[in-house]
């Protein structure tokens, strides 16, 4: 499987012009894997430091995190879907928590080595990165503070890691 950033770009630019409805710290799917990454988070999340949530899509890891008080890095390729993540984050009111990124996983990232005690990329984001998969987890690895942990999902229809 090839990696073309501006497919996957556009795959998920789409999404984001969803209206936010309800409580944006809560999905309104169906789907079985938001809930399933709430649990994992609600075991592993640190009660207090940095995380970056690379492929941060809709947001709503983003408002849980910054709402146990953590300072989040949202990151994601799609410029619609960082915009949804803003909207969620502003009707939480966790904005001054949270830093938005728009960059590409398999790219260098403009963020600090060493600097976040949790690294995610749920729901398949490294799926998406197909071929350079090592790239993007390398790229979480080295963001991530010695003893901190990186997360990561790759249950996705799109692709898979080898």
């Amino acid at each position: 499987m090839t990696y073309e950033a501006a497919v996957v770009w556009e795959l998920f630019e789409r999404w984001g012009h969803e209206e936010v409805t309800g409580d944006p710290g809560e999905t309104q799917s169906r789907w079985t894997v938001p809930h399933v990454n709430h649990m994992v988070l609600d075991k592993w999340m640190p009660t207090e430091g940095a995380v970056l949530d690379a492929g941060c899509g809709c947001g709503v890891e983003v408002v849980r995190l910054a709402r146990r008080g953590l300072t989040v890095t949202a990151l994601d390729i799609s410029d619609s879907l960082l915009e949804h993540t803003r909207r969620r984050v502003e009707m939480a009111g966790v904005l001054d928590r949270v830093t938005f990124v728009r960059a590409d996983l398999t790219e260098r990232l403009p963020l600090p080595a060493g600097h976040y005690d949790l690294c995610l990329a749920l729901t398949g984001v490294v799926s998406h990165t197909g071929v350079r998969h090592r790239e993007a987890l390398a790229n979480l690895v080295a963001c991530c503070k010695r003893g901190g942990f990186v997360l990561v999902g790759v249950d996705s229809y799109y692709g898979k890691v080898r």
